[in-house]
């Protein structure tokens, strides 16, 4: 299965994007248009963290704008097609993490955080609004 298929298929159809031209296609197209529209200023800065990151559009979206960027997703697969268009594209300022926010660690900190579809995961992981102390150690 070629790479821009492997972005193209399974849950969420809502994270497709051409791989070619780096450019959201379809519901993502519409979402990074409201996010540049309206919080254009959020997408600058050190340190991103991307959680749930899912095929890494938003991470490679924001490497022109951050010194440093972190993708989490729980999905060991969608990290490996992550890190699979990072070598394609040579990019070098995202690192892609295969891992829960539960057990998410990280010696740094992040000026800009983003959770895209994962709210109601992370509630029912860390068991109700104790995922919200959790931020204490990643926000600087």
């Amino acid at each position: 299965m070629g790479l821009q298929n492997k972005i193209n298929v399974d849950y969420p159809p809502t994270h497709t994007f051409n791989i070619e031209r780096m450019e959201p296609t379809k519901v993502l197209k519409k979402r990074i248009d409201l996010l540049n529209e309206h919080f254009d200023s959020f997408f600058r800065g050190e340190r991103f963290l991307d959680i749930g990151c899912n095929k890494g559009f938003l991470s490679f979206h924001t490497s022109k704008n951050f010194k440093e960027i972190v993708g989490v997703d729980n999905s060991k697969k969608d990290i490996d097609v992550c890190n699979e268009i990072k070598e394609i594209k040579g990019i070098k300022n995202i690192d892609f993490i295969s891992s829960s926010f539960r057990n998410f660690t990280s010696e740094k900190t992040f000026d800009r955080i983003f959770l895209g579809n994962v709210h109601h995961h992370i509630f029912r992981e860390i068991e109700g609004h104790e995922w919200i102390a959790k931020w204490k150690d990643v926000i600087g």
